[in-house]
């Protein structure tokens, strides 16, 4: 996840840095906890493959992970990633239809004259698009631009009932799902806020102190989850033998598992030693 954001790599000397890869791990530690539960490290893994080169847009982890948290709860990490791919298509590439591009001029988020039809779509002048330079900038991004410049359009065109704003998102919009993140930032500020002021208040230090001593039922919970997925990955007739093995501190031979456990049983090793079995099951018979 880390490193399909580029999270762990200097920009500047392309060399892995430490200090880099705590910040953005820091981060996405910090969402996932603020989205209390709706997130997890799978979500955010989805969120990068799809979002793809739109991901690094934000050279700061804070700005972009906080700016994509709401989205990422509410669409989760597929369709919020491919959304920000169609949005960067749209807004940065210009890909898009003619009626779309003569709607964005007469909403003022394209100049006149500042695109052309080109084929069957159009072709947008570099600089063109109202706000540009606030999506490419690093600390901004399309969070950004969506508060900034969408939104305030919006208003000032009068567009504010639930039916008019999707009409109007609808002609704005070439995508289903780009249409979707941008009435997000649109309908849902309170959320938005609430959101990016969890996140803020996440200490990633201490993310996982105390839990059991603050709230019985998310320890409880959180158990019983794991339980499962340990179930999951080991194969649930094995799950007995191999909670024996870690209990007596068993560390089994590299490529050897339990004659009675199935083949989709892995032992995992680390630079440490053996860590547990592997959340990694093969389907092999």
């Amino acid at each position: 996840m880390i490193e399909l954001r580029g999270g762990g790599i200097d920009p500047k000397t392309h060399q892995l840095s430490p200090e880099r890869f705590e910040r953005e791990a820091d981060s996405a530690i910090k969402m996932i906890v603020a989205s209390g539960g709706f997130v997890n490290a799978d979500k955010a893994l989805q969120l990068m493959q799809q979002a793809g080169p739109m991901a690094r847009m934000e050279e700061d982890a804070d700005v972009f992970y906080k700016g994509i948290l709401t989205a990422t709860m509410d669409m989760s990490g597929n369709r919020a990633g491919t959304a920000l791919t169609a949005l960067g298509r749209q807004l940065l590439g210009g890909k898009m239809t003619k009626p779309t591009a003569e709607e964005m001029e007469r909403m003022g988020l394209l100049p006149r004259g500042g695109w052309h039809k080109s084929g069957i779509g159009v072709y947008v002048e570099p600089g063109a698009l109202k706000g540009e330079a606030e999506i490419k900038d690093p600390t901004r991004g399309i969070s950004g631009w969506m508060k900034d410049v969408l939104v305030p359009t919006m208003r000032e065109h009068g567009y504010t009932s639930n039916a008019d704003v999707q009409q109007e998102l609808y002609r704005l919009f070439g995508t289903e799902t780009g249409r979707r993140m941008a009435g997000l930032f649109v309908q849902n500020e309170a959320q938005i806020s609430r959101d990016a002021a969890l996140y803020d208040q996440v200490d990633p230090g201490a993310a996982y102190t105390g839990i059991g001593a603050n709230d019985y039922a998310a320890n409880v919970q959180n158990l019983g989850t794991a339980i499962q997925n340990f179930g999951e990955a080991v194969g649930s007739p094995s799950v007995g033998v191999a909670i024996g093995y870690m209990g007596a501190g068993f560390r089994p031979p590299f490529n050897r598992r339990p004659r009675c456990a199935p083949r989709s049983f892995h032992w995992r090793f680390g630079a440490a030693g053996w860590s547990g079995p592997s959340s990694i099951a093969t389907t092999h018979g």
